[in-house]
């Protein structure tokens, strides 16, 4: 298994993904390749959420901050940053 952690966005885009909006008030999107989980984490390292096989992600009754998406691809896991409104 092969980890990957981006930093902000521009590092992602580079790479494997498209995270966007970001910031957001809300849902954000992954874009870039198959997604069969997502684990939204706090900054202490709780998981929050857990979505399974979709590229979009629904933080609106989260708390404003910075989160960490543990995004799990087919073949590596990926870490993206997002800050929620």
């Amino acid at each position: 298994l092969h980890l990957t952690v981006y930093n902000d966005i521009d590092n992602a885009s580079e790479g494997l993904l498209t995270l966007y909006p970001n910031p957001t008030r809300g849902e954000v999107s992954i874009e870039g390749s198959e997604v069969i989980r997502v684990d939204v984490m706090d900054l202490v390292g709780r998981r929050v959420a857990r979505y399974s096989n979709t590229n979009h992600i629904n933080l609106r009754n989260m708390p404003a901050g910075l989160y960490l998406l543990r995004v799990t691809l087919p073949e590596r896991v990926v870490l993206l940053r997002v800050v929620k409104e």
